[in-house]
């Protein structure tokens, strides 16, 4: 006995083995050169969730197929932003499109009819349409958006594809995507992804997988992508010390004291199929919280890692914390020094019951620097650590 999808409808044939991104636009050549009969548009649907990289394989789809393809993309379809505050809604549910209207449209291009297909801007007004442009039929079109495999359109579309993508991707791809190419601040798109977004995603996205003839996956890469994704490279490396550094000894070195805090940094584990090397973290200084990702290590000689951090709000805390589960949780105070244009600090970590000390420096380079660095400053002999607090304590 078939079951009713999360959608209320029952799911439809079983979908082909999942391919690449590189492999599903090859299939999906092949697909539309065996179609043999163009008298109406062929239509193909392109959904996903946000930012599983549907609307960058509908892009290279228009590359590759023939020219004249039109595409056609569900946000033009949003009724408009005022429409969705009186109706409580959010962009993320599909009540705030006019979906009839798109299916309509498709209808007609099927029938051989020209459409007035509608244009939306989300700058004027804080998002309304703001006008029409005539489609004629053409051979293909593309529909691509969050809710293209929805039953009301995917009964007009011939070629069904889902692009997958799972949460720690969407998540983590969602915030630099924001923060570099929109006006929220970066505590607003990461409360409004874990509040709204996901919860959405779980409601109307993932349940069209069901229903696509091709599943496309996307995953994150954590090791490329935040290269093109704003991040900040850190570099740094620490040494574990036996006590409180003296601070005579530093200032004969000439070092100068900048600073002095508490802080309390909560370590949260990747939601699905995140790395081990990837490091969530909120940290609490004072009355301040920040929220800190770190990509995998890239480097050999210290641990270079990318890096995006803001500073998030109690209820940006709270949300994480019902997102993600805290694995480990460290206190420690930080004293920072620098020596000319080098910042470092001096942690102390209680632990367990003992007392752990480290320094903690950055933005050295070469093997060489690093030990002419702590053999100034009288920690020559010291084994030289690459790992995070979070790699080093969670195995204790």
């Amino acid at each position: 006995m078939q079951q009713s999808s999360c959608c209320g409808i029952v799911p439809g044939k079983m979908t082909i083995k999942a391919l690449s991104m590189k492999e599903g636009l090859e299939h999906v050549a092949k697909v539309v050169s065996e179609v043999k009969d163009f008298s109406c548009p062929y239509i193909i649907g392109v959904a996903g969730g946000s930012s599983s990289g549907k609307t960058t394989f509908a892009e290279k789809l228009m590359k590759i197929l023939p020219a004249g393809t039109v595409r056609i993309t569900l946000d033009d379809y949003y009724i408009g932003r005022r429409f969705s505050e009186e109706n409580d809604l959010t962009f993320d549910e599909p009540e705030s499109l006019d979906l009839e209207l798109l299916k309509d449209n498709l209808k007609g291009l099927k029938k051989g009819e020209a459409i007035q297909k509608p244009k939306y801007s989300f700058v004027e007004d804080g998002g309304k349409r703001i006008g029409y442009e005539e489609i004629v039929p053409p051979k293909i079109i593309v529909v691509e958006g969050l809710f293209a495999l929805l039953p009301e359109i995917s009964s007009v579309v011939d070629f069904r594809i889902f692009v997958k993508a799972d949460c720690h991707g969407r998540f983590v791809r969602r915030i630099m995507r924001d923060v570099n190419r929109t006006s929220w601040e970066a505590t607003e798109i990461l409360e409004y992804f874990l509040r709204v977004v996901e919860p959405m995603h779980c409601r109307h996205i993932d349940c069209q997988e069901s229903f696509a003839d091709l599943i496309v996956e996307n995953p994150y890469d954590p090791v490329i992508e935040p290269e093109f994704g704003g991040c900040l490279k850190e570099r740094q490396v620490k040494v574990r010390i036996e006590g409180s550094v003296s601070w005579e000894v530093l200032r004969r070195s000439g070092v100068e004291f900048l600073a002095e805090s508490v802080q309390e940094d909560f370590y949260f584990a990747i939601p699905q199929q995140g790395r081990k090397d990837e490091i969530l973290r909120v940290r609490k200084e004072g009355d301040s919280l920040f929220f800190t990702y770190k990509a995998p290590n890239v480097g050999n000689d210290a641990r270079v890692k990318n890096k995006f951090e803001f500073p998030i709000n109690e209820l940006g805390r709270q949300r994480i914390e019902q997102f993600c589960q805290m694995v480990l949780r460290v206190s420690k105070r930080r004293k920072v020094f620098a020596l000319g244009n080098i910042i470092f600090s001096q942690d102390h970590i209680a632990w367990r019951g003992k007392d752990y000390f480290f320094l903690e420096v950055r933005g050295l380079s070469g093997k060489k620097a690093q030990q002419a660095f702590f053999k100034k400053i009288g920690f020559e002999n010291c084994p030289i650590l690459h790992e995070s607090y979070l790699e080093l304590f969670s195995r204790q």
